[in-house]
């Protein structure tokens, strides 16, 4: 069952995330690829399934950049 199904019990609750790296509005179309995709595509064209995923706010170029 989600946590958010389940009640207060969670509304509360503390949760940490590590992030491995951040890109600026700056990063060229190169860095993003070298730094977010190019393990995953190398390992899906050795046969590993992989997925890169776009999340962000609508009409911010996530099809155009993924795309290119």
């Amino acid at each position: 069952m989600f946590g958010w199904s389940r009640g207060a019990e969670y509304a509360r609750a503390n949760y940490k995330f590590r992030f491995g790296g951040l890109l600026t509005q700056q990063a060229k179309q190169e860095e993003v690829f070298e730094r977010v995709a190019r393990g995953v595509v190398t390992s899906a064209l050795d046969g590993i399934n992989g997925c890169v995923f776009a999340y962000g706010q609508t009409g911010t170029g996530k099809t155009t950049s993924t795309s290119r």
